[in-house]
């Protein structure tokens, strides 16, 4: 009815003005004041910027189906082990899942290949109480994804990692394969706020760019 229309648009008006007291922008309520959700109300109210500590991950690739990992930093260059050809009845589709604390994702999905490269980046929360988990999966288009192998890291290998400026190799399980990786701070929130190059360029910037020279060996972890 008329009544009930007019009394909806007198509590929008209502809601809209109590945020815009709270100092909540126009164009986060929603077109003309009116169009938000709830949800995104809330994200723009309690949702803070993070301001502790960061790290940034590289996920470079994996080789599937191999046995022993190879100490050089350009290739993995092993022995094969095809019992995975028969598993996949092909090349898998393969993509990583990882998670830190609280914080996740996955990278892209590479396609046909036993040996994945994602040139993947992410930079997260640092929990400097929690260690990384990594899973290859395999995307399967008429059926649920498969996990392929996985892995951890504990704290105490992640930080000798970024101490050493070093790449991480790691065994996805038993004749399953390896999966390389690199972890680079921490990173202060302060440490965030510099320039990226040249005058005004903070601390971590200059690191990760003297780095960008070439990583040092690869550590390896079973």
């Amino acid at each position: 009815s008329g009544f009930a229309q007019a009394a909806h648009r007198v509590t929008i008006m209502v809601r809209v003005a109590f945020l815009c007291a709270l100092g909540v922008p126009l164009a986060a309520i929603g077109v003309a004041g009116f169009a938000a959700s709830p949800q995104k109300i809330w994200r723009t109210l309690f949702n803070k910027p993070y301001k502790g500590d960061a790290v940034l991950l590289e996920i470079f690739g994996a080789d599937l189906g191999y046995e022993r990992p190879c100490k050089s930093v350009e290739g993995f260059d092993t022995s094969a082990n095809k019992g995975l050809e028969n598993w996949f009845k092909g090349s898998p589709d393969c993509y990583v899942r990882f998670r830190h604390g609280r914080a996740g994702g996955r990278t892209q999905v590479e396609g046909g290949t036993f040996h994945p490269r994602f040139y993947f980046q992410r930079k997260m929360p640092w929990f400097k109480g929690e260690g990384f988990e990594f899973q290859v999966w395999e995307s399967d288009v008429f059926s649920s994804d498969k996990i392929v192998g996985r892995c951890f890291l504990n704290v105490a290998q992640v930080k000798r990692a970024m101490k050493a400026r070093r790449p991480v190799l790691m065994s996805l399980g038993s004749r399953i394969g390896h999966l390389k990786v690199a972890f680079h701070g921490p990173i202060s929130y302060e440490d965030r706020q510099g320039k990226l190059l040249g005058a005004g360029e903070n601390r971590t910037c200059a690191v990760i760019n003297a780095k960008r020279g070439g990583l040092g060996d690869t550590m390896i972890v079973d």
